[in-house]
Parts: structure tokens; sequence; C-alpha cells
């Protein structure tokens, strides 16, 4: 992980558990892992993912993951 990751994980941390990014957070462990991850690219396709969910609620959820990007398993 480059020193600029490592720092924006502890300030993603100093938020405390209510204020910071979890998907942001996990991407920054992955990039541990895998210096080469672009974690820019993969928080703007979770964004275009959460912008498809129409209706915004759990069932438009349930319905886009399920549907159209064929995820499969228990609900």
């Amino acid at each position: 992980m480059s020193a600029s990751m490592s720092q924006r994980f502890r300030d993603l941390m100093a938020q405390g558990p209510n204020g910071f990014a979890l998907d942001e957070a996990c991407l920054l462990i992955a990039a541990h892992a895998r210096p080469s991850l672009d974690v820019g690219g993969y928080l703007s396709r979770l964004d275009e993912l959460a912008g498809e969910i129409l209706p915004p609620t759990l069932d438009g959820l349930i319905d886009s993951i399920f549907g159209p990007h064929g995820f499969h398993g228990n609900t």
C-alpha cells in the first residue's frame, strides 16, 4: 500500500465507526495485498452500480443484483 493510501486509510479510521466509507476502507485494505488495485476505479464502479438501483430500496437492490447482474444465493 502506498504511503498516500495508508494515510487515507488512517484518515478514514479517524472518523470513527459511524462516519467512514466502508467500501473505500475495504478497497484500501485490499490494496495492501495488491498495490496495483485501482481503488478509485472500483469506487466509481460501485457508484455506477448503486445508481442502477431503482427504486432506491431494499427491493430495488435485490432486483438489481439478482436480476441483470446475475448474482445468486441466499437472500
